[in-house]
């Protein structure tokens, strides 16, 4: 009886785990998807000059300038991790709570990010895609599409190969500690998401860990 029921909780904690990963792969999936399918952005719309007279400024004040230095921008944008889409347990400098926070990160994995430095001026932090020897990888062309202010991207579409592989690669960025078999076997499970009777994919689901007790 005892050995029935250890062997039910071991059973148990082996779905559990494999459902984990497969939540793990299947953002992984989503985000790439997205990525692939994604337009070109439209270049930004100039904004016309106003018209308007300036407003009158209440003696003992400094009129407003113009014109604004750009050290000091009028408008500027800051990405800050741990924000409106966290949890108020998260650590805001490693946000993996989240849905939406995960799905963020993948996404600059993959296509890189744009911030904004302390001087005001854009950083870009190039992507997995910026690099020509992965679009080689993914794509079979080392062509990359380039913006001002932006992160280079692979000029030309993945393949299905190339998909597992940068399935393979963020898992492995994602994922700290995680191995190159790690990385690997969500490629496989990647590969074969609509066919989980495949060989690979039942030696992997019956390799993750279980309790021993």
């Amino acid at each position: 009886m005892a050995n029935n029921s250890r062997r039910k909780r071991h059973r148990i904690l082996a779905l559990a785990a494999a459902g984990a990963m497969a939540v793990v792969v299947a953002l992984i999936v989503a985000v790439v998807v997205v990525v692939v399918r994604r337009p070109e952005a439209p270049p930004p719309l100039a904004v016309p000059p106003t018209s308007e007279p300036p407003a009158a400024v209440p003696p003992g004040k400094k009129p407003r300038p113009e014109f604004q230095d750009a050290s000091c921008p009028d408008v500027s944008m800051i990405a800050i991790p741990g924000t409106w889409e966290s949890s108020v347990h998260q650590d805001p400098f490693n946000p993996v709570d989240s849905i939406a926070v995960a799905a963020r990160a993948i996404n600059n994995i993959i296509g890189g990010a744009t911030l904004t430095g302390s001087n005001g001026r854009p950083v870009v932090q190039p992507g997995l895609e910026s690099s020509p020897a992965n679009c080689v990888r993914y794509t079979g062309s080392a062509a990359l599409r380039s913006r001002a202010g932006y992160p280079s991207l692979c000029a030309r579409p993945m393949t299905q190969a190339g998909q597992a592989l940068l399935v393979a690669d963020v898992y492995q960025k994602w994922i700290v500690g995680a191995t190159p078999t790690a990385a690997q076997n969500a490629a496989v499970l990647f590969q074969n998401s609509t066919n989980p009777g495949d060989p690979r994919v039942q030696a992997i689901l019956k390799g993750l860990p279980t309790a021993t007790h």
